[in-house]
């Protein structure tokens, strides 16, 4: 059997957790002013447009301050990509700590320094203390491990996947739009496609990045699926097999953008519902309930 229920609640476990919210918390304000960015430039250009009356003028404006923005997106960018990495590590380490699977460097890069774990689980997030108890779900108790780490992991599976699927249509949508937009102004000879250049930038690297962790993430589905299949056909899986499995997440959660509140809030309730029932359906299916 597991001790996972035990284990997750170790304080230097829930200081993982802890830390990782803040790196997160940390990256979404810089993701903030990353758009602020963009989309204040595209507003701040069109208005200048109705400024400048001289198309030239404009016209050299527009072209520095796409320039500097871009330039600022992309060092904003590096960061993000930095302080997404670290928190994705901190939440696999959390996992290999809770799931008894061994750290490897070859698969999710080098651990998070402890005075890193330090620095971060200190700070104040949205979130309660006790929201990091009882992280995995109370099946998993009673249940052998290998059998336990599949639940486990269903969870974040069958949760996460959904809402990401709907955020990259929801951003893809938007992405067409303005794209067309764009086109459509150049080909009618009309300058106001210049200030589209900021906000068209940033939605084409978000659908891009969720594009990326995305696919990163149907490898998770499918790697979790072969699992469940030889689960389902009473074969035991042993560690090596959730390293590729741990390998996958790793690649995913490290790309991954956060799914804006409004969003989140709408999907909420029904993708939990749909979480319990997959978790209902695995159970049946391999048979350990």
């Amino acid at each position: 059997m597991n001790e996972i229920s035990k284990k997750q609640n170790l304080p230097e476990n829930i200081d993982l957790l802890k830390a990782q919210a803040a790196v997160y918390k940390e990256t979404e304000k810089i993701s903030k002013i990353d758009f602020a960015l963009s989309a204040g430039a595209t507003a701040l250009l069109m208005v200048l447009k109705l400024v400048f009356s001289q198309i030239g003028i404009w016209t050299v404006i527009t072209a520095i301050s796409a320039a500097i923005v871009t330039i600022c997106s992309l060092g904003l960018s590096y960061v993000i990509s930095n302080q997404k990495d670290l928190a994705a590590r901190m939440q696999m380490m959390f996992d290999c700590n809770v799931l008894d699977v061994s750290w490897k460097d070859a698969v999710l890069g080098h651990k998070p320094k402890q005075e890193e774990i330090d620095r971060y689980k200190v700070i104040k997030t949205r979130k309660d203390e006790s929201t990091y108890l009882g992280w995995y779900n109370k099946r998993v108790d009673g249940k052998p491990m290998d059998v336990a780490r599949v639940l486990a992991y269903q969870e974040n599976i069958s949760y996460d996947v959904n809402l990401r699927r709907a955020y990259v249509a929801i951003i893809g949508i938007l992405c067409l739009i303005v794209l067309l937009a764009t086109i459509y102004l150049i080909v009618i000879g009309n300058s106001f496609w210049l200030p589209l250049i900021p906000i068209l930038a940033w939605l084409l690297k978000v659908s891009i990045a969720n594009i990326w962790s995305l696919s990163k993430f149907n490898a998770v589905v499918v790697e979790f699926n072969v699992i469940l299949d030889l689960l389902a056909s009473r074969k035991y899986v042993g560690v090596n097999r959730f390293n590729t499995l741990f390998h996958c997440m790793y690649e995913h959660r490290r790309r991954t953008y956060k799914i804006p509140d409004v969003v989140f809030q709408l999907m909420k309730k029904l993708l939990h519902f749909k979480a319990d029932y997959d978790q209902l359906l695995i159970m049946e299916k391999i048979g350990r309930i």
